[in-house]
């Protein structure tokens, strides 16, 4: 039994020896142990991805040449933690354009060419993140030969007020000897239905019927695609302005002196207290026929009318020998040769035909004269506001304006009309001159 104990024992430690040899000699043949890498201490490789999310938009697509063209990237990178780090815009001719974004995993950039040479072009943008990752996108432009309208848009007045018609005066140049002008448009801003401007015709007009700021853009188009536009702005109050300022020409004016109750201002002048209506302008009505003033409990005179006047601003007008009682201050006309309101003082005879704004510190009853009915021609220059009247006693009918309005006092709007009661002034326009013809009955 020993003996075969130390047999077994002696074979196994040569087995230990032989793997012992074995394991020092592949060392050996690999250098030694530090010649080993742990599987730990590998620099592991990293892979990119590429950008594959960009979008690419050119805006136009189909331009003219020296027209601006806006190109608009987005591009997000797929690699965690990175950021989209520059767009490079090539716009296909030459040129190109780096725009660095902020900082972000998905990140936008634009940038803005004209081209000098008519031609189809492929531009495209490279987005690149900061760990090297990038993409291409591409885009087609076409420049055509021709060039770009020229359009303006002006208003008659950029202070308007809710109901006020606004004329708008649209010129337009094409430069492209051989197109014709096929269509131009007006939108107004307010959300109305964009109108186009009738062929033959400069000029279109538009009520606006709410306060606010508007932003109009007119749009022309020719025969073979060339294009242009016009923008501009409207400010609408609620109500109480003038067509020619924008503001009360009594504010304009105002008198603060005394008035002396003979139809004149006093040595004061423009002084600095209130105010006071002649003695005769209270209780009392005007007498054409005697040309005196009556009192209000008198009988009407037999050759004139009642006319009642709210309180407030009124554009006013009547026959010759008409004599507007009750208002405060001087009243004030804006004809055809006026650059600025003319001042009439107060219990002047009126011009028949010629408006007036006259101011009434509350309700006040005016008498018209008795006239026949008679017609009457106003000349009307080109784009310029005149005050007219109805010059009879009766209603009169006006033509040859391109658009008129009276003011309603009650609102403090104006309101397209055709038409004048006895009393009643109005103002009208003419975009190229003309003549305004008033009849009355």
């Amino acid at each position: 039994m020993g003996i075969m104990k130390r047999h077994t024992r002696g074979r196994g430690m040569r087995r230990r020896f032989v793997t012992v040899v074995a394991l020092t000699s592949l060392l050996a043949l690999a250098g030694g142990t530090t010649g080993i890498a742990r599987p730990d201490s590998a620099t592991p490789v990293f892979a990119v991805v590429p950008i594959s999310s960009l979008a690419f938009t050119p805006s136009p697509t189909t331009a003219l040449v020296g027209q601006t063209v806006t190109f608009s990237a987005t591009a997000t990178t797929p690699n965690a933690g990175a950021i989209i780090s520059s767009f490079n815009f090539l716009f296909g001719d030459g040129a190109s354009f780096m725009v660095t974004p902020a900082a972000s995993a998905t990140a936008s950039a634009s940038a803005t060419h004209p081209y000098s040479v008519a031609n189809t072009y492929l531009a495209s943008v490279t987005a690149t993140d900061n760990m090297g990752g990038t993409g291409t996108a591409n885009a087609s432009v076409t420049v055509g030969a021709g060039q770009k309208i020229t359009v303006s848009a002006t208003p008659n007045t950029t202070f308007a007020v809710v109901g006020q018609p606004v004329g708008f005066s649209v010129a337009v140049t094409d430069p492209n000897t051989s197109a014709t002008i096929t269509n131009t448009t007006v939108n107004f801003g307010d959300g109305s239905a964009t109108v186009t401007v009738p062929a033959g015709q400069s000029f279109v007009q538009h009520p606006y019927f709410a306060a606010g700021t508007f932003a109009f853009t007119a749009t022309s188009t020719d025969s073979i695609g060339n294009t242009g536009t016009a923008n501009g702005s409207i400010f609408v109050s609620a109500g109480g302005g003038l067509p020619i300022n924008g503001y009360n020409p009594y504010n304009q004016y105002p008198y603060t002196g005394n008035y002396n109750g003979t139809n004149a201002y006093g040595t004061t002048g423009y002084g600095t207290t209130a105010y006071v209506s002649p003695t005769t302008a209270s209780g009392t009505y005007y007498n054409p026929a005697t040309n005196s003033y009556v009192p209000t409990t008198s009988a009407a005179p037999s050759n004139g009318i009642s006319v009642s006047m709210a309180q407030g601003w009124d554009i006013v007008g009547g026959p010759s020998g008409t004599v507007i009682d009750g208002n405060v201050g001087p009243l004030y006309t804006y004809q055809a040769a006026d650059s600025s309101y003319e001042i009439v003082p107060a219990g002047s005879t009126l011009v028949a035909g010629e408006g007036y704004w006259a101011y009434f510190a509350g309700p006040a009853t005016d008498i018209i004269p008795l006239a026949p009915g008679q017609a009457m021609s106003i000349t009307l220059p080109a784009s310029h506001f005149t005050m007219i009247s109805n010059p009879g006693s009766g209603t009169a009918t006006v033509t040859g304006a391109d658009y008129m309005v009276v003011f309603d006092t009650a609102t403090g709007q104006y309101q397209a009309t055709t038409s004048l009661g006895p009393g009643q002034g109005a103002w009208v326009w003419s975009w190229n001159g003309g003549t305004a013809r008033v009849q009355s009955s």
